[in-house]
């Protein structure tokens, strides 16, 4: 019985492990193009439009993670 349930273990183990990286496969070139297209917007945008889009950012995710915190708290 021991052997079987180290064996499921292990067969678990390969299968997060393909997953994983074929989760890699299809998302790191979808993220390099992203990444392209995005750098290809931001090098012709001043840099006070740029703060701006900044500081929103920052302020956005500190206020979802306060109420995500908040609420996991309860």
């Amino acid at each position: 019985m021991e052997n079987e349930e180290s064996l499921l273990e292990g067969f678990h183990a390969v299968f997060v492990i393909v997953y994983l990286q074929e989760i890699a496969w299809i998302f790191t070139p979808l993220i390099i193009s992203l990444n392209v297209l995005i750098h290809t917007f931001l090098k012709d945008m001043d840099h006070g439009y740029l703060d701006d889009n900044f500081l929103s950012s920052v302020y956005i995710f500190s206020e979802i993670s306060l109420r995500h915190k908040e609420k996991k708290g309860q």
